[in-house]
């Protein structure tokens, strides 16, 4: 599977947001909230990854297919996301504000150019 330099260029924007985050939250001295900034940035790449190629490879299926695959990956991640909730409220017992505000900035970065992908995709076909 080859990389695609957008993708490439999206995760290191993130991760330059993310270093720069960490670098403050362990400077004031609230490591544990880095370990959830961490998380919040990991647990977004990995939705996103996991989003763009199941699109990717949905728009070569058909009718179908291609709804299963995307509603069900939706639904995947919205599982995967809750679960991880869960551990870090009830396992972990990290920072959960720093989690999820972690979460939704890098998710909502990582929609946008997912968003655009799926439109460049709509208007080839």
């Amino acid at each position: 599977m080859r990389i695609n330099r957008t993708v490439l260029f999206i995760f290191l924007v993130a991760l330059l947001f993310l270093s720069i985050g960490v670098i403050l939250l362990f400077h004031y001295g609230y490591s544990e909230s880095a370990n959830s900034l961490v998380l919040g940035f990991m647990l977004s790449a990995v939705l996103f990854s996991s989003g763009y190629y199941s699109i990717k490879w949905a728009f070569r299926r058909k009718g179908k297919l291609f709804y299963t695959i995307i509603l069900g990956g939706m639904f995947f991640r919205l599982v995967i996301f809750i679960t991880t909730l869960i551990l870090i409220t009830y396992v972990w017992h990290l920072p959960v504000v720093g989690f999820v505000g972690s979460f939704m900035m890098f998710y909502i970065i990582f929609q946008i150019f997912e968003i655009r992908f799926v439109k460049k995709e709509l208007q080839n076909k």
